[in-house]
């Protein structure tokens, strides 16, 4: 068997060295070099598309924020104003005021007037409820020079004194009677007796019995305390008047001072008023007020 002899004109297919590179080169236009070992691993180019929805989101959370500041300025707008407001006015009240005081300022020629009217208006208020006290005690008397001792009955005394002045009076007909006044000390050697007794003071149940009772008592002017079973203690002349308030008792006080240093024959009271007479024939005047002192007795 003969060997194969070369077949020198047998046709190859060829591959030209211009095809390889052409499949190994990188596309034309390309930076990357052929000897760059990451040219297979760039990041792919981002579409138009996703750009402009990035900013149309953008655009959209800017106007969403610049609303929100529009409405937190209106806000701050309106509260500002409201102050604004307020400031405004306290300044006019201020202003007001200030008015006032320079008016008040620029009239002190009236300033006694209405001192004067206030006092008056203040003396009539006192005259009320002077007269209003006076009123609550209508049906009351005081009885004077009574003796006082440690654990006296002042009611059974009071029915001994009218029964003195002429007057039946049950002790039905005493509300209340008590001694009148701070207490005061007691003299030992006279029973237990008082050395300066208080007055004694006697509600009664209605101002008829209060007025029988005074009527009686100017009728037996002098009576004393003769037969009212008080032992040690020597008989004394006793005096009933009227129970005058508080205020009308230290006038009635001041009224008979200055009477007697001017020798007035009467200074006298009736159902708590206090009048004033010279003499029998002259005019009788009535006392409210210690001014009215210095106008009656001249």
């Amino acid at each position: 068997m003969t060997p194969k002899a070369g077949n020198s004109e047998t046709p190859v297919k060829s591959c030209s060295l211009e095809n390889f590179e052409n499949q190994v080169s990188p596309p034309h236009g390309s930076n990357v070099s052929a000897d760059d070992p990451q040219t297979s691993l760039a990041p792919t180019q981002r579409s138009p598309k996703d750009i402009n929805g990035e900013l149309v989101q953008g655009i959209r959370s800017l106007t969403m924020e610049m609303s929100a500041m529009r409405v937190e300025m209106s806000q701050f707008r309106e509260q500002f104003e409201r102050v604004l407001g307020a400031v405004d006015a306290a300044n006019k009240r201020m202003d007001a005021m200030e008015s006032r005081m320079a008016k008040l300022e620029e009239r002190p020629s009236e300033s006694p007037e209405c001192v004067s009217d206030l006092m008056a208006t203040v003396q009539q208020l006192k005259l009320d409820l002077n007269d209003r006290e006076q009123d609550l005690l209508a049906s009351d008397v005081e009885i004077g020079g009574l003796p006082e001792v440690k654990g006296e009955n002042v009611i059974h005394l009071a029915c001994l004194v009218a029964e003195k002045l002429g007057m039946k009076l049950e002790q039905t007909d005493v509300v209340s009677a008590e001694r009148v006044g701070p207490p005061r000390q007691l003299v030992e050697g006279h029973g237990g007796e008082c050395a300066r007794p208080r007055l004694l003071a006697v509600r009664l149940a209605r101002r008829a019995l209060c007025e029988n009772f005074l009527r009686s008592a100017r009728v037996r002017r002098g009576a004393d305390t003769d037969g009212f079973d008080i032992p040690g203690y020597p008989s004394r002349r006793f005096y009933v008047n009227e129970r005058l308030s508080r205020t009308n008792r230290h006038l009635f006080y001041l009224a008979r001072q200055e009477g007697s240093r001017l020798g007035w024959k009467f200074v006298w009271t009736r159902e708590g008023r206090i009048y004033a007479r010279r003499r029998p024939d002259s005019n009788a005047y009535r006392i409210k007020t210690e001014s009215d002192i210095r106008k009656v007795f001249i």
